[in-house]
């Protein structure tokens, strides 16, 4: 199958599309399409622009988020319940329940992190997704 090459106005590939795009098909504004076998040898992609992490989310957002992404609240609950220092618990457990705006800085979210076992990637990621969320 032959591709095409979606060019950003810098000259970086952005993506690939196939060939036999449908009659029409237009590559995205200020963008060009070039055949794959016409880019020069050592191609390189275009790195993607990090989102930056929001400073906060909503506790909604965060849980709807969590449910798109296919983590249940009951796993957040069990995650929480396993944390063997019951005072360490129970302040995770009201973080979790009644902390509104939930800060990327908090301590506690760190705390609740290593509970559900979240990299600090994931929670970045989680970030992230949360605030495209609409509360």
């Amino acid at each position: 199958m032959t591709r095409l090459a979606i060019v950003n106005a810098l000259g970086h590939v952005v993506t690939f599309v196939r060939a036999d795009a449908p009659p029409g098909w237009q590559p995205p504004a200020g963008c060009s399409s070039v055949p794959e076998s016409a880019l020069p040898a050592g191609y390189k992609m275009a790195l993607a622009e990090p989102q930056p992490v929001p400073e906060s989310i909503s506790a909604s957002q965060a849980r709807v988020r969590l449910i798109q992404t296919g983590v249940g609240m009951d796993a957040i609950d069990e995650a929480i319940g396993r944390i063997e220092d019951a005072t360490t618990r129970e302040s995770v457990r009201a973080w979790w329940e009644y902390e509104y705006p939930l800060r990327r800085d908090s301590p506690m979210l760190a705390r609740w992190a290593v509970a559900c076992g979240f990299s600090a990637e994931q929670l970045d990621d989680l970030f992230r997704g949360a605030a495209q969320v609409q509360s």
